[in-house]
């Protein structure tokens, strides 16, 4: 017995393309990098990743400062962000929320990017009205989600109550959890956490 139809299982590939060729090959590459393995592209990998992907995980690094000069060897900030368990765009934002105080709204940022989103799609005008009464910094999405999110535990992630603003009470719940974890992983590498809230701008920064 099978969980498909027989149409399906014909149409089915026969294995299932390796992990190493569907995922973001960033903190594997620095890992690699970390270890003294310079060149990414010789390694004998036991499935060898697209080229491409190796070259945009390098680039990326690059990008956020990790690693750095022809070879692209890893930098001491490259080193500092593999203390985090979490993709390097999200060690380097925590990285750069420390330097700018606002260590608990980046946090809140980046558990808000980990599951589905927050905002119902579907909603009726009431609801639509609730939401947008609800003060917000513009200039980016992120600072909607922020407000709505806190709001949401200020309902306690009541599934009524938050379908009322348009929030999915469950999806914020999940959001203020990861949130939690992130939090808690930024204090454990002795991020300073500011008790003012943070400038708009400095999150802006740590966002781009």
């Amino acid at each position: 017995m099978r969980l498909w139809t027989e149409r399906e299982h014909g149409s089915r590939a026969l294995q299932e393309l390796p992990e190493v060729k569907r995922l973001d090959l960033s903190e594997v590459v620095l890992t690699l990098k970390s270890s003294g393995i310079d060149d990414v592209f010789g390694f004998p990998w036991l499935e060898k990743p697209e080229a491409r992907a190796l070259e945009r995980a390098e680039l990326l690094l690059a990008d956020l400062g990790a690693l750095s000069g022809g070879s692209r060897a890893i930098t001491e900030l490259g080193r500092k962000m593999l203390r985090f368990p979490v993709h390097p765009r999200y060690a380097r934002m925590l990285m750069a929320a420390h330097e700018l105080d606002c260590v608990a709204e980046v946090s809140a940022i980046a558990g808000l990017s980990q599951g589905r989103d927050i905002l119902l799609r579907k909603v009726d005008e009431r609801a639509e009205r609730e939401r947008d009464a609800i003060a917000a910094e513009e200039g980016s999405d992120f600072f909607t989600r922020l407000a709505l999110l806190q709001r949401a535990a200020e309902l306690k992630f009541d599934p009524d109550a938050c379908d009322r603003i348009g929030v999915h009470g469950q999806a914020a719940r999940q959001a203020e959890q990861a949130a939690r974890q992130f939090l808690r992983l930024a204090q454990g590498q002795g991020l300073r956490l500011s008790e003012q809230a943070a400038n708009p701008d400095n999150i802006r920064r740590c966002l781009l």
